[in-house]
């Protein structure tokens, strides 16, 4: 799996080191270019899944930018923010192609937040691609099953862990009673989580068998960086809900319930 790399285009130094730490503390992988030529350049090199592009720049503007961009991209994602919008260049700005639209200095979690959706959307894109792809290999090979690198054993479709209930015939998802709203990536880590509590859980292990993606270790730990960040966010909506997914550092991830 591909990498959800952020191209940030910010030619101010300040402000695009801003911009780029509180995209980090996100735990988004992110490069930063200080012109639209550098960017383009980025972008004929390797492959990003969001352009975050000021409108203002030197010499090539944000608009001309994202137009260049999507022809060598179609599918990246963009968008676009200055100190100095008018109706005239926000309507530009969509029809070159900007999904979203901010005004600097962004508020403290809006940026996050819209970066967030756009990163989910190209998740769920490339996540399809992927599985599709791993079917028509399947449907071309013939070969004896192999056994799994970890257990997949069945459980039953309602289990409840701590203050966890899940189920997932259902596909819902309690926490201290209280109802909570996952994507389908975050309703199968959690589940996966819940089936092994208090157990350290490696990044492949997670990717591989809580997501069904395959990918190289590196990839994996990259990976669930997003995943697990936006995981715990929807925990701690909910009281106590921020303390139950531990990080160990270079081993993977655990679920800490508190022995009965």
């Amino acid at each position: 799996m591909e990498l959800l790399r952020v191209l940030l285009v910010e030619d101010e130094p300040v402000v695009r080191m801003m911009i780029e730490t509180r995209l980090r503390a996100a735990g988004y992988p992110v490069t930063s270019v200080s012109s639209a030529e550098a960017a383009l350049a980025q972008l004929a090199e390797g492959r990003f899944a969001l352009l975050l592009t000021d409108l203002h720049l030197a010499a090539m503007d944000g608009l001309a930018l994202m137009l260049k961009a999507r022809a060598i991209d179609p599918e990246l994602e963009l968008i676009a923010f200055t100190a100095f919008a008018t109706v005239e260049i926000v309507i530009k700005a969509f029809q070159c192609g900007a999904r979203h639209f901010l005004c600097k200095p962004v508020p403290p979690g809006e940026l996050e937040q819209h970066v967030a959706h756009a990163i989910d959307r190209q998740r769920e894109q490339r996540e399809q691609r992927f599985l599709l792809q791993q079917i028509r290999q399947v449907s071309h090979t013939v070969a004896e099953p192999r056994a799994p690198a970890y257990s997949t054993a069945r459980y039953e479709h309602r289990h409840s862990v701590g203050p966890l209930r899940i189920d997932a015939e259902r596909r819902q998802v309690q926490l201290f009673g209280t109802s909570l709203s996952l994507s389908q990536s975050e309703f199968l880590l959690l589940s996966y989580f819940a089936r092994h509590p208090n157990a350290v859980l490696s990044h492949e292990q997670l990717t591989h068998e809580a997501l069904n993606l395959r990918c190289d270790p590196r990839e994996a730990s990259e990976l669930l960086k997003s995943y697990i960040h936006r995981l715990r966010a929807r925990l701690a909506t909910v009281q106590g809900g921020e303390r139950l997914i531990v990080s160990k550092r270079g081993a993977g991830y655990l679920l800490q319930i508190a022995e009965a």
